[in-house]
């Protein structure tokens, strides 16, 4: 796939009818038709995880859990999504490295796909070519780090088995399958509880888990028995 932004992405002018909160890692920002991504570059945060969390996409979620978001709101948000891959493109990459850190990879890739799966919708052949493009950005750029492997490899996987349902691509899920299966036993203690010692990020990795099992589970795809004892052990 090409990876840079040389192909013909289509950018439908969509207004809101009203300004919307888009809820960060620590503070909020109001948002309407003037919106620019690049108004809002690492600087303009005090704290660099509200940054990376503006390139996440969460926040949509958080929008669609709280019923923010209608019909000219989503259609608002793919558009942005399309915009921002034009500014931030992979040409881009090295400029906008904290952008381009696989946990935000990892991020965009899994937020967009619940996104869709909870309004419903079909991606359209742009969005597709965006989350190709990442997938397999993702891949080459799993987070390994020998002995010092995270939780972040658990993220990585999660975006692979999601990516994988959605697209039904048995590919990917195998490779998601293994990557949980031989890392995440090397991050749990003998009470099944995070090594790192942190019951938050313990609370997000079964997150990470469960959201897999219900990906598989919606695509009626065989659920390892290996991972589901995993996920009721935790």
């Amino acid at each position: 796939l090409n990876l840079s932004n040389n192909f013909n992405l289509k950018i439908e002018p969509i207004l809101l009818k009203k300004k919307i909160a888009i809820e960060l890692a620590s503070k909020k920002i109001l948002v309407g038709n003037n919106f620019k991504w690049k108004d809002y570059k690492l600087k303009y945060f005090k704290d660099t995880e509200d940054f990376e969390s503006l390139h996440r996409w969460k926040w949509v979620i958080k929008a669609l859990s709280q019923n923010k978001i209608n019909r000219s709101n989503y259609k608002w948000f793919l558009n942005q999504v399309i915009i921002w891959y034009k500014n931030y493109n992979f040409e881009n990459n090295e400029k906008n490295n904290l952008i381009w850190e696989t946990y935000n990879v990892s991020e965009r890739i899994c937020n967009l796909i619940i996104f869709s799966k909870l309004l419903n919708l079909k991606l359209s052949k742009d969005i597709n070519i965006i989350l190709n493009n990442h997938i397999n950005y993702l891949i080459d750029n799993l987070e390994f780090f020998g002995e010092n492997t995270g939780n972040h490899i658990i993220n990585n996987a999660r975006a692979l088995y999601l990516f994988g349902c959605y697209y039904d691509n048995k590919k990917i899920i195998k490779i998601g399958e293994k990557i949980l299966l031989n890392e995440l036993p090397k991050l749990l203690d003998n009470d099944n509880m995070l090594n790192e010692g942190s019951t938050h990020y313990h609370f997000l990795v079964q997150t990470w888990l469960l959201e897999i099992y219900f990906f598989l589970s919606q695509k009626s795809k065989k659920i390892n028995p290996k991972f589901l004892k995993i996920i009721i052990k935790m």
